[in-house]
């Protein structure tokens, strides 16, 4: 039995198993690669376990491990009455206290693991930030879920045109509802998008205006 599951975990599945007359009769073998402390492993001991394996092992290593405790199951393991009353108290105590130590593991693999996101994070939008180019990156519906700061600088410059696509918008839904001006190349432009979004194209460049009140200007568009 692994250890880490999920409504019974591996302790209480053992401690069920030594209390059923039919199931205490089978040598117990603990498989994990979570509970690697010594007092996991000393709690195991204390509940019958036969071997307290820590994975990953191969196959046939692990095989071999399951024949020696069929061959050299001790008699009173195999004859151990079902647990009495007063070791609750001690079970529960010593259970609890791998849970805390396992719980208080996790939440610390979780932090590191959350500053190593944000860190992650803050590398990619500085190194979006520095590049020149307008930069607006879109989830498979078509919205928009993270600009650049050139990208933001462009569309605040521009209203009302472009001002309102930046995060949360629904770039696909703006493009298909363009008018007049652009209305031509907002609609192949968004066709290229959901090209590449279905793995139809690697990658599309378009070359398209984008007419202002005060000059023409002219675009390179690449998804």
């Amino acid at each position: 039995s692994d250890i880490l599951m999920p409504v019974m975990d591996g302790f209480l599945l053992r401690r069920a198993c030594r209390d059923d007359a039919v199931l205490r009769l089978v040598p117990f073998i603990f498989y994990t690669a979570t509970y690697l402390d010594a007092k996991d492993e000393a709690l195991a001991q204390r509940l019958g376990v036969a071997r307290y394996v820590a994975g990953p092992v191969e196959n046939d290593v692990l095989l071999t491990y399951v024949r020696e405790a069929f061959e050299a199951a001790p008699v009173a393991m195999l004859t151990q009455p079902p647990s009495a009353a007063q070791d609750e108290q001690v079970f529960y105590r010593e259970y609890n206290d791998v849970l805390i130590r396992k719980l208080e593991g996790k939440m610390a693999e979780l932090a590191k693991a959350n500053r190593a996101l944000q860190e992650r994070e803050r590398f990619a939008t500085d190194t979006l930030d520095g590049l020149s180019a307008h930069i607006a990156i879109v989830n498979y519906q078509g919205v928009i879920e993270a600009v650049n700061k050139a990208w933001r600088a462009f569309a605040t410059s521009n209203p009302p045109v472009v001002s309102n696509v930046c995060e949360g918008a629904d770039y696909l839904a703006i493009c298909d509802r363009a008018k007049g001006g652009g209305a031509e190349e907002a609609s192949d432009f968004a066709a290229a998008i959901r090209a590449v979004l279905a793995g139809e194209r690697a990658e599309i460049t378009i070359e398209y205006p984008c007419p202002s009140p005060r000059e023409q200007r002219w675009y390179i568009g690449r998804v």
